[in-house]
């Protein structure tokens, strides 16, 4: 869990979905984010080629602050 509102928990696709169908079930692909944040990654990164330098770029900024 990389955010800390525990609200309408959802999970993320680290690897993105569409693109890494090999990886697509992998658990290690996989965080769970609230739905704020969910919604505040893609917004800021989109849904296509999204990929783990994104995400770790996301939680270390720190831009999903707000939520904890």
């Amino acid at each position: 869990v990389f955010c800390g509102s525990g609200k309408k928990i959802q999970a993320h696709h680290i690897d993105g979905y569409a693109e890494n169908e090999e990886i697509r079930l992998d658990k290690n692909n996989g965080a769970t984010l609230c739905q704020s944040c969910h919604y505040k990654f893609h917004f800021i990164y989109g849904t296509v080629n999204v990929n783990r330098q994104q995400f770790n770029e996301f939680i270390k900024t720190g831009e999903n602050n707000e939520c904890k």
